[in-house]
């Protein structure tokens, strides 16, 4: 009987930790397009992420670790508010003072 309750426990234990790692890194992309998520991800892979302004950083669509640790919900309110607290479109890009130049945006 102690054999079956410490197998119970450890299975229980596992489970409630695969929850919580869920909870925590996985994003919701409940009603997100996957190619918004795809370009989002591509700016982040290749070191543009400051660039990308569209819905998948929207606060609803990000896992808690991207947006308490990482912050990534900061760059989408920069591009939906403007600097008067009004609303802006989304490929407006706020003014970065010194931004080299690059090649053109594909996120």
């Amino acid at each position: 009987m102690a054999l079956t309750l410490q197998v119970f426990l450890i299975s229980a234990i596992w489970g409630i930790g695969g929850a919580v790692v869920t909870w925590i890194w996985l994003p919701d992309t409940t009603g997100l397009e996957l190619e918004e998520y795809d370009r989002m991800q591509r700016c982040v892979l290749e070191g543009r992420f400051q660039d990308y302004h569209g819905e998948a950083v929207n606060p609803k669509h990000l896992s808690p670790w991207e947006v308490y640790v990482l912050g990534w919900h900061k760059v989408g309110a920069r591009a939906r508010v403007g600097t008067r607290g009004q609303l802006a479109g989304r490929t407006s890009v706020p003014p970065v003072a010194a931004r080299p130049p690059r090649a053109p945006a594909v996120c």
